[in-house]
């Protein structure tokens, strides 16, 4: 069916994390490794949109999770930490994990690490000096806390990172299990939306953030996605914006791809990109012919679907209360002295402008995506 139903988040600063390979800096700067190949159209085109298809309705709970006895955690202590608390991923997530861990009697204590080093460090400190009985370190490469990191590891305080590497990848050394999206699977499915939408013409500009590491197998992810489906008719160049450059960089790179008649598609790797590159679309009178795909569903951002006229026409979205709940789900099984899991299938849904129209993005998340995730979480866990 395509990309597994797991994903890939978010993340605002989400796009957050930081460090990695192909780093091409300016507007100009492209990436060598081009897709374009051969491949039958028509074939391409039953393909991509089977694959859409599948990832186009409400998600359901597919998380095949050992059943265990969180019991014997009530009461525990988890420290979260996060990059910074004043960014609507954090919160959404935050929120999802703060529901769950009430509901198994976890004591949670959230500290806002401001986007600063010497915060988060202070944050992971501060959990290690209070005997903390599990970290969550949320969006925080664990390399750039190493030292307070080994403290833990000293104390004897297991560690959770979210969001650092694709899903299913082994945890950074000093974490004890990792949480994040299927970044690689979510850039096969962003190829394959697009290459759906496109009728596999699609001669694509992808915009990277190299810094963010989570970034980049979504790149690789897309790229892959494009060689599958149509290596003949489907070509993208990567150009390279760092986080702290996104609004300064992004517009002179999507004007510089859109002045190209040949370009018909931009593919930002977050849709917190989309704001500085669909300007770019429309002062160049090009919203016929550019069209824009990118991944999160940000709250507030996605709602652009809804716009007749807008080029953007395309955002995968992950849901960050449930991914909160996943969060707690592998903290629970650590507390509780199970094997982490390592791979918490976080569901992902495609966004379009089609299916848009009747959803209600300023409504819950459980109406956005569906899937009754709290009450089988909770099975899991032996509360219900």
């Amino acid at each position: 069916m395509g990309p597994r139903r797991r994903t890939v988040s978010s993340a605002l600063a989400l796009y957050l994390c930081l460090v990695a390979p192909l780093i091409l800096s300016g507007c100009g700067a492209r990436d060598n490794d081009t897709v374009g190949a051969s491949g039958n159209n028509q074939e391409c085109v039953a393909d991509a949109k089977a694959q859409v298809d599948a990832m186009r309705g409400e998600v359901k709970f597919n998380f095949d999770g050992p059943k265990f006895d969180a019991s014997s955690a009530r009461g525990k202590v988890v420290y979260w930490v996060a990059l910074t608390g004043d960014i609507p991923f954090t919160k959404a997530v935050y929120g999802g994990f703060k529901k769950a861990a009430d509901s198994a009697g976890l004591k949670v204590n959230f500290f806002d690490g401001r986007g600063q080093t010497s915060e988060q460090l202070r944050g992971l400190q501060q959990a290690v000096a209070a005997k903390a009985d599990l970290i969550v370190l949320q969006s925080i490469p664990v390399g750039v806390v190493g030292a307070a990191v080994r403290e833990a590891q000293k104390a004897g305080i297991p560690i959770v990172e979210a969001f650092n590497a694709d899903a299913g990848e082994e945890p950074s050394e000093g974490a004890t299990a990792a949480v994040s999206f299927a970044y690689s699977d979510i850039g096969k499915l962003l190829a394959a939306s697009v290459a759906n939408a496109a009728g596999c013409d699609v001669d694509a500009v992808a915009i990277n953030s190299s810094d963010v590491p989570v970034a980049n197998p979504e790149i690789e992810g897309i790229k892959a996605g494009f060689k599958d489906l149509c290596p003949e008719t489907c070509k993208v160049e990567v150009r390279d914006a760092l986080i702290a450059d996104w609004s300064t960089k992004i517009g002179p790179l999507a004007r510089n791809a859109v002045a190209d008649s040949k370009v018909n598609w931009l593919m930002p790797v977050f849709d917190g990109m989309v704001q500085f590159a669909t300007p770019a679309v429309r002062q160049a009178n090009a919203g016929d012919r550019v069209k824009i795909g990118s991944f999160n569903a940000s709250p507030g951002i996605v709602d652009e679907l809804t716009n007749d006229g807008s080029p953007f026409v395309i955002d995968l979205g992950t849901p960050l209360d449930w991914t909160g709940w996943s969060i707690a789900d592998q903290s629970l099984r650590i507390l509780a002295g199970q094997d982490p899991v390592k791979d918490e299938q976080i569901p992902a849904r495609v966004f379009d402008q089609d299916n848009a129209k009747d959803i209600d993005f300023k409504g819950p998340e459980s109406e956005i995506y569906g899937g009754d995730y709290e009450n089988e979480y909770k099975k899991l866990w032996g509360l219900e």
